[in-house]
């Protein structure tokens, strides 16, 4: 009987172990919201912050379907402008390792009004990337963002002004836990 105890106590023990180890795996990323598509019952994860100055309304996107990865940016484009965003435009990201990461539109995008103000429109960008690009978001924060773009007939390059370091490490943070978390 004595032998019992300390073998009965070392698998609840084990049990909980495990248990734990199993619930920190399914642990949820903080600002990820996951929900499953209704057709390929697929979890889509996606994750909407902030970059820039407050009052910029920029936003940086992160998006897991299945296997799949995006990377978007939200981008104010002016007031009350309905131009579309051509296809080939581009979108250059810098991290904090000096690596530039360039994402090329695949299509033309609308613009859309900002929620809050309907006097002003902005452009959401959401392409899809390898998981190896997607990977290089896990390794450092971002430190700056550049748009390049043709707009009404003339070449525009507009640098992103304001990246923080929080808000940098916050989306390189995001991107390591969607990948360590993945199935």
């Amino acid at each position: 009987m004595k032998n019992r105890i300390p073998k009965l106590l070392t698998i609840a023990l084990i049990a909980v172990s495990l248990s734990n180890c199993e619930a920190i795996a399914q642990q949820k990323c903080k600002g990820v919201y996951e929900e499953a598509d209704p057709f390929t019952k697929q979890t889509i994860r996606n994750c909407q912050q902030a970059i820039g100055p407050i009052l910029g309304g920029w936003t940086f996107i992160l998006r897991q379907e299945g296997p799949k990865y995006m990377i978007g940016v939200g981008m104010n484009n002016g007031q009350n402008n309905t131009e579309k965003l051509p296809k080939g435009s581009k979108v250059s990201i810098m991290l904090g390792t000096d690596t530039p990461v360039e994402i090329v539109t695949t299509k033309e995008y609308e613009s859309v009004p900002l929620p809050v103000d309907q006097r002003f429109s902005r452009w959401v960008v959401c392409e899809y990337v390898s998981k190896e690009t997607f990977t290089k978001f896990k390794t450092a924060p971002i430190t700056a963002l550049k748009t390049s773009f043709t707009f009404k007939g003339n070449q525009q390059n507009f640098l992103l002004p304001g990246i923080k370091d929080k808000q940098g490490t916050r989306i390189m943070e995001t991107a390591a836990c969607m990948l360590d978390t993945s199935n």
